[in-house]
């Protein structure tokens, strides 16, 4: 048994080790237990550690909203209770994020995000909070000159500033 602090618990909610502790899940109980989407391949920050170089890729096919939230829904009935948003880019760029975020919400799943921040203006934090988003955030260093090395020069620091 893992005996861990509400504190603990809470930093990681949508997580696996979260939904195990906190919510009394047992995986493997259910057909599906969690759901990632790969978003497109679009960015803002050209990071050393991206090997697609996401940010010189458009935005081309794409499954579609309607069909995207048609499998959401699927996965709730098979079990689901985390829909991973992921990809090889930023999803905050994606044009409909918001749309697909609301959807996972009322359907009461956990949206988990992951982001480099560099879009959580404060309209953005409010509408990720509303809509209970767990948010991994994706910073490499604390140094800024490391960062915009790291970064190719296609970042700035002050996203820690937003946190």
């Amino acid at each position: 048994m893992i005996i861990m602090s509400k504190y603990f618990l809470k930093t990681l909610r949508g997580m696996p080790l979260h939904l195990q502790g906190a919510e009394g899940i047992k995986f493997g109980k259910t057909k599906l237990d969690y759901l990632c989407i790969n978003m497109p391949p679009v960015c803002n920050y050209r990071c050393k550690k991206c090997l697609t170089w996401a940010n010189e890729q458009k935005l081309k096919k794409f499954i579609g909203i309607p069909k995207l939230k048609e499998i959401i829904t699927k996965g709730k009935k098979m079990g689901v209770k985390t829909v991973g948003i992921l990809g090889e880019g930023e999803p905050l760029l994606f044009p409909k994020i918001k749309e697909i975020i609301t959807h996972i919400h009322k359907l009461n799943m956990i949206p988990l995000i992951a982001t480099n921040g560099s879009l959580l203006t404060k309209e953005m934090v409010d509408f990720l909070y509303a809509n209970g988003v767990s948010i991994a955030l994706s910073l490499d260093t604390l140094d800024e000159k490391e960062y915009k090395e790291f970064c190719r020069g296609s970042a700035d620091i002050n996203v820690i500033k937003k946190i």
